[in-house]
């Protein structure tokens, strides 16, 4: 592969308001999410409310799937598995076929009803995206130094020497990953090489050493100058706490109302009153964040980085 193949291969192509964004610094940013955040709807905590924030990243299935016209979800299967063979290959795509990038999954992107829902908008015969399920080495999947509307504290990469997390990688096309890219509003896309991506099933896709990944512009929450990794996204070789979302949102609100309070009462709070809770919630967590940093890591050239 010629470089100048590979550097289109990596870098997809993305509109002018789309990069625009990307491209804002850390104020500016801040202050187009509190924008969006002004017309975030009231709500009352019910048990799908409560539900929502202490199970993300949501369910997936167990092993790799393929997600097709727009909600159907089947397995991955020997013709998938010569296309997925030739595109960890970085081979041309097929006549009449889409190239397709690989993005690395580490929290609800991996779950089928995320992809069915951020990808409402593209053609139904636009939504076929392989997940294909594997293990990270040197990574963990940390919790994010803020929290969500929807009461879950997100997912991002961590740099971890020696701990290997299961996750996921997509084979997305670009219309997929502008798509994608749009709802991860306070985080930045880059690439990660080289990475060591094992999908122990299938040992002939173990030629992937460079992907796609969002990082969250806020950094991961540190607690006790030790990141905070997410229960829901198992690892071997972890350091430092492993905290449940339940635990994540009994913290914050330890920290917003009082030692002992318990998760209920954050979350009707974040409900009821979403703007001063979010505000209030973020300045405490990005208070103990640490920023991402890796020789492996280049951002989208032209865009803000993380920190």
């Amino acid at each position: 592969m010629t470089a100048e193949r590979e550097e289109r291969w990596i870098w997809p192509a993305f509109a002018d308001d789309l990069l625009g964004r990307l491209a804002l610094g850390a104020a500016e940013l801040q202050a187009s999410v509190m924008s969006l955040l002004e017309q975030w709807p009231t709500t009352e905590p019910d048990e799908a409310f409560v539900t929502r924030a202490l199970t993300y990243p949501w369910a997936r299935p167990a092993g790799s799937f393929v997600l097709e016209d727009r909600d159907r979800i089947g397995p991955v299967t020997p013709v998938h598995r010569e296309e997925l063979a030739a595109l960890a290959a970085g081979a041309e795509p097929a006549p009449g076929q889409p190239r397709r990038y690989p993005l690395l999954a580490i929290g609800s992107n991996g779950a089928p009803d995320t992809l069915v829902r951020k990808f409402e908008y593209l053609p139904a015969d636009g939504t076929r995206v392989f997940s294909i399920a594997g293990r990270l080495h040197d990574f963990d999947i940390g919790a994010v130094a803020g929290i969500t509307p929807y009461g879950a504290f997100p997912a991002t990469l961590v740099p971890s020497p020696g701990a290997i997390v299961e996750c996921s990688l997509l084979w997305v096309t670009a219309p997929q990953l502008e798509a994608l890219t749009w709802s991860e509003l306070s985080y930045a896309i880059g690439r990660l090489s080289p990475i060591r991506f094992e999908t122990p099933d299938h040992p002939e896709d173990n030629a992937i050493d460079a992907a796609l990944v969002y990082i969250a512009r806020w950094g991961f929450l540190t607690i006790d100058d030790q990141p905070v990794s997410l229960e829901a996204m198992p690892a071997t070789n972890r350091t430092g706490a492993v905290w449940t979302q339940e635990r994540l949102l009994e913290w914050a609100a330890g920290e917003v109302f009082g030692a002992g309070t318990g998760h209920r009462r954050l979350l009707e709070s974040l409900a009821r009153e979403p703007v001063p809770t979010i505000t209030e919630i973020n300045r405490r967590a990005r208070a103990t964040a640490s920023p991402f940093t890796h020789d492996a890591w280049r951002v989208l050239p032209g865009t803000a980085d993380v920190g």
